[in-house]
């Protein structure tokens, strides 16, 4: 599992590097465990039954933080 964990990290941190030019290359895989600990976070609060919220709307917020949170987070990295 954490040979998985390790390769996802790697995995979102390529692609973290493909859409963002300007991140810093010393943070993109702290960035990129961020981003993967909160599809965790929802996914362990599905199993555990305390997540209502609907899917579209999930996917709807992930979108905006990775269009507009990320960015921003991105550029006071710097």
């Amino acid at each position: 599992m954490i040979d998985k964990y390790n390769t996802w990290v790697i995995d979102v941190a390529k692609l973290l590097t493909l859409t963002y030019k300007d991140i810093p290359i010393s943070k993109v895989n702290t960035l990129s465990s961020v981003l993967l600990a909160t599809i965790d976070g929802l996914i362990l609060q599905s199993l555990i039954g305390v997540n209502k919220t609907n899917t579209s709307d999930i996917i709807e917020v992930y979108e905006l933080l990775l269009k507009k949170a990320v960015p921003e987070v991105i550029n006071n990295l710097k």
